[in-house]
C-alpha cells in the first residue's frame, strides 16, 4: 500500500486511433468502479455425501477444519456495506465465491449477487474454488449466467465477454478449470486467449478504457507453482501485442499494486486479499478497491483507493492514500 499520494504516468497503447474521439467524449466521462474477490460466501455443510465423490472431498475437509475459519460472515457483510455507502457505479467480483463449487453453493451465491445489486450493476468471473471438480454448468455457475455478462447456459465457452459501461469496457476472462488434488493452477486455453486478442484491438480502436477482469494473478511470481497461471506467459504476449488499460484480479488473498511492462504501456494491475478475512496484516485482511475512471479531454486518469478491514474497530477504512495514474494524450 502506498504511504503517500502517488501519481504515475502511462503511455498510451499506440494501438489507438484519434478518429474516434469524438464519439467518446459524448459519453459519461466518470465511473467510479468498485472490486472486490474471493469472499468464499458459501457453506457446503449440508452437501450430499454423493458430490464429494472427487477432488471435493479434499476440499470440504479443508473447509470444515480450516477455511471455515478464516472466512467470516460478519466481515463480508461489512464490506457491502462499505461498497453500499460509497455508491459506486458498477461492482466487480473476480471469482471464488463458493468453497468447492456445488450446486447449493451455487445458488446460495446467486443469491448474494442479487444483493449486490441487478446485473447491469454487478460482473463477476468464476474461480478456481467455483469449478472445484467437473459438473454440469448449467447446474452450478452457470445460474450465474445474468451476472457473467449475460452469457447464456450452454454457451459458456464464449469468455471473453465484455460489459460496457460508458466509455469503459469491463473485460471478463475465465481461468476456471478442474485440477487435480492439491493444485489451484488456471488456465485460459488457446480458444480465449485468441479471441481475446482480436477483443483488445477491437476495443482500442473505438478508444474505450479497457479493464480485464481475471481470477489468477498473471504476472509472474504472484502465486505458487501450483497456484499459477499455466499460461501467464501466451496472456502477457497478447498484453504486450494489444495493450490495456488495467488488469484486476483475486486468488492470492493478498492486496497487490504491481504493472505489466510492454514496450508501448506500462499496464497497472491490482489484486485483492479476500473479501472476508480479517487479519492484523495489511496484506492480507479483507480489501477492496475504488478505481475512479475518468476522462479528460483526449486522455486518462485513474484514481485507486483501497479501503481494508480494521478489526479492531471492525469497519472498513482508507489504506493509505489514494494512487493516481495518469494516461497522457493519445
Amino acid at each position: 500500500m502506498c504511504c503517500n499520494v502517488c501519481h504515475v504516468r502511462y503511455e498510451r497503447s499506440q494501438t489507438q486511433s484519434d478518429s474516434h474521439l469524438p464519439r467518446l467524449l459524448n459519453k459519461p466521462l466518470t465511473l467510479q468502479l468498485a472490486h472486490l474477490s474471493d469472499p468464499h460466501l458459501t457453506s457446503p455443510d449440508r452437501v450430499r455425501w454423493r458430490e464429494l465423490a472427487n477432488k471435493r472431498l479434499l476440499g470440504y475437509l479443508s473447509w470444515k477444519y480450516r477455511r471455515k475459519h478464516k472466512h467470516r460472515a460478519d466481515v463480508l457483510a461489512a464490506l457491502v456495506r462499505d461498497i453500499a455507502s460509497r455508491k459506486p457505479d458498477h461492482i466487480t467480483v473476480t471469482g471464488d465465491l463458493t468453497q468447492i463449487g456445488t450446486a447449493m453453493e451455487c445458488d446460495e451465491a446467486y443469491s448474494w449477487l442479487e444483493t449486490l445489486g441487478s446485473p447491469d450493476q454487478v460482473s463477476v468471473i468464476p474461480g478456481n474454488h467455483d469449478v472445484y471438480a467437473e459438473d454440469d454448468w448449467m447446474r452450478t455457475i452457470g445460474v450465474w449466467s445474468p451476472y457473467m455478462f449475460g452469457i447464456e447456459p450452454g454457451t459458456e465457452q464464449l469468455f471473453p465477454a465484455v460489459h460496457e459501461h460508458g466509455s469503459v469496457a469491463l473485460i471478463g476472462l475465465s481461468t476456471a478449470v478442474p485440477t487435480a488434488p492439491f493444485m489451484a493452477t488456471g488456465s485460459l486455453g488457446e480458444r480465449q486467449l485468441s479471441r481475446l486478442d482480436g477483443l483488445l484491438a477491437d476495443l482500442a480502436e473505438r478508444n474505450l478504457f479497457r479493464v480485464i477482469l481475471i481470477h489468477h494473478g498473471p504476472v509472474p511470481g504472484t502465486n505458487s507453482f501450483r497456484r499459477r497461471l499455466t499460461d501467464a506467459g501466451r496472456f502477457l504476449a497478447v498484453l504486450e501485442q494489444r495493450g490495456c488499460e488495467l488488469v484486476l484480479h483475486g486468488h492470492g488473498h493478498h492486496n497487490l499494486r504491481d504493472r505489466i511492462e510492454t514496450a508501448s504501456a506500462d499496464i497497472p494491475v491490482f489484486g485483492v486479499s479476500s473479501a472476508s478475512m480479517a487479519t492484523n496484516n495489511p496484506e492480507t485482511t479483507a480489501t477492496w478497491n475504488s478505481y475512479t475512471i475518468e476522462q479528460r479531454d483526449r486522455s486518462w486518469r485513474l484514481t485507486v483507493q483501497s479501503r481494508s478491514y480494521n478489526p479492531d474497530r471492525h469497519e472498513f477504512t482508507d489504506a493509505g492514500t489514494p494512487l493516481q495514474v495518469d494516461f497522457p494524450e493519445s
